[in-house]
């Protein structure tokens, strides 16, 4: 189901792919097209989204396209779409709640805001090549806005509706 005003994702372009968050039910939730000719090298994931992006990061070796939905986050291999890893963070599907990307804030942590409430802090862990993910903390404090959280020198500054937030 479509959010009421739509659902928009910015797509992101690495390696000669662009990858954009379309939001499905069937291993169609995210997706990499060759940016020449439009045609789609691969779909992969199911979950819903409202305005959220892909981010794409570095954990150990292994650069990845991060899933921001409005149910779970997730980490996938930017060249086949295989699931690396993924958290549940059991996130809202209105679209103020679940608005934004995933901060990273230092290798394998990732900030987003999954709720009208707030936002949920992991961190993935690399081992032997298995990804385990864990919450780190919770936090009322970036909420209720559509605006990026931004990660600054130890520092996560956003919104907290109209107020503007810092939390370290």
């Amino acid at each position: 189901i479509a959010p009421f005003w739509g659902f928009t994702s910015s797509p992101r372009l690495h390696d000669n792919l662009l990858f954009v968050q379309l939001g499905g039910t069937q291993e169609n939730a995210i997706a990499a097209f060759n940016p020449i000719s439009g045609d789609r090298v691969w779909s992969a994931y199911s979950d819903s989204v409202s305005y959220q992006s892909p981010g794409l990061f570095k954990i150990g070796n292994q650069n990845q396209v991060v899933f921001h939905g409005n149910r779970s986050l997730a980490g996938l291999n930017p060249q086949t779409g295989a699931v690396l890893w993924q958290f549940d963070h059991g996130g809202q599907s209105s679209a103020s709640a679940t608005s934004g990307h995933p901060v990273e804030i230092g290798e394998g942590r990732y900030f987003v805001k999954h709720r009208g409430n707030g936002g949920v802090l992991v961190q993935v862990h690399h081992t032997d090549g298995v990804y385990s993910v864990e919450e780190v903390w919770q936090s009322r404090h970036i909420r209720g806005t559509y605006i990026y959280a931004v990660y600054h020198k130890g520092y996560l500054f956003g919104n907290n509706g109209r107020i503007l937030t810092c939390i370290d």
